[in-house]
């Protein structure tokens, strides 16, 4: 099989993870903090996972494993770090992620609801970017 029929498929995760990482940085969270990275996996694996009833728990165990701590450890990082952004004067409460109508910039966001909403909202708008349909 052509090694060239493969390439679209790493060109477009890398595309996403980039994309993923853009859209954090504009929200204001920093990325220094080690929820961060561990945020961009949860997003992009929650993009590619079907929906089951212990999915958090798949991704927590998911990245975990390949940064080699604890699950627990994982969610405590990325509740840390979606705090920072919520509790921080950097957090852009004007950006598209607040327009949903069932987000309430008010109040922090679970680890699960922040996930979802941005894994759905990136989906959305990268697949309208990358096929030009802006």
């Amino acid at each position: 099989m052509n090694q060239d029929t493969f390439t679209p498929i790493i060109e477009d995760d890398a595309l996403l993870m980039q994309y993923i990482t853009k859209w954090l940085l504009e929200l204001g969270m920093k990325p220094n903090l080690k929820g961060f990275i561990y945020l961009k996996e949860a997003i992009y694996l929650h993009s590619d996972i079907i929906y089951t009833n212990k999915r958090f728990n798949y991704i927590y165990t998911v990245i975990a494993y390949k940064y080699c701590v604890s699950a627990k450890n994982v969610e405590r990082s990325i509740h840390t770090s979606i705090e920072a952004v919520w509790n921080s004067n950097t957090l852009n409460r004007s950006h598209k992620l607040f327009e949903s109508a069932y987000i309430n910039a008010d109040y922090p966001l679970s680890n699960t609801v922040f996930i979802a909403t941005m894994s759905e909202v990136i989906k959305l708008t990268f697949n309208k970017q990358k096929y030009h349909c802006l």
